[in-house]
């Protein structure tokens, strides 16, 4: 289960929310896009993965994944060679939203 960063830690993240204004006449929507890390708040879990949720008018329109450890590390945790590269560095996660 993935948390907000925000909920445990609002004093810190209102500090280290970033966030990108886009103007009109760009391909997206104009306007205000937060970037709001969330984590793996499992205590079973060590995927050692942040999240970066982009966030437009109060909905999250991206995520973006970002694993930390090398390939080794996720093919051992993960048991399961055929994914892999999805869980190293940054990936613009599959979600539905």
């Amino acid at each position: 289960m993935m948390e907000m960063f925000f909920n445990k830690f609002p004093k810190i993240a209102e500090k280290e929310t970033r966030c990108i204004i886009l103007p009109k006449g760009t391909p997206l929507p104009a306007g205000n896009y937060h970037m709001a890390e969330s984590f793996c708040n499992d205590k079973k879990c060590d995927c050692r993965r942040a999240f970066i949720n982009v966030i437009y008018n109060d909905d999250i329109v991206a995520t973006i994944g970002f694993g930390w450890e090398d390939i080794k590390f996720y093919e051992n945790w993960a048991h399961d060679k055929s994914f892999v590269l999805g869980l190293k560095g940054p990936v613009l996660e599959g979600f539905a939203y």
